[in-house]
């Protein structure tokens, strides 16, 4: 299996402009499969991708630049998904769950 980080790259890579309603979904085949566990069982099932594109986070940067908007991510959710990556590596390396410290 063949993950890519976001479809839009390719796209753009291949000098498709980003206009319609298809462009950046990913194909089917590439969505996420995300395991839910009970009790008893584990399940797994298909999880479609949310359509992203990012255009409108970069608007966004020149407007708050500007002073014309407030930004969509804060510098605090920032540091929280940067916490969040570190810990997930950390995790990993020691195949071990680790506790969210705040």
């Amino acid at each position: 299996m063949h993950q890519n980080l976001d479809p839009q790259e390719a796209l753009l890579r291949a000098g498709q402009l980003a206009v319609g309603e298809d462009w950046g979904v990913e194909k089917e085949e590439e969505w996420g499969t995300l395991a839910e566990f009970d009790a008893a069982n584990v399940t797994f099932r298909k999880v479609p991708t949310l359509r992203g594109d990012y255009r409108d986070f970069y608007a966004n940067v020149r407007d708050v630049i500007l002073g014309k908007a407030k930004p969509l991510v804060t510098l605090e959710q920032a540091l929280w998904v940067m916490y969040a990556l570190e810990l997930s590596v950390e995790s990993s390396a020691k195949r071990n769950v680790l506790p969210w410290k705040l």
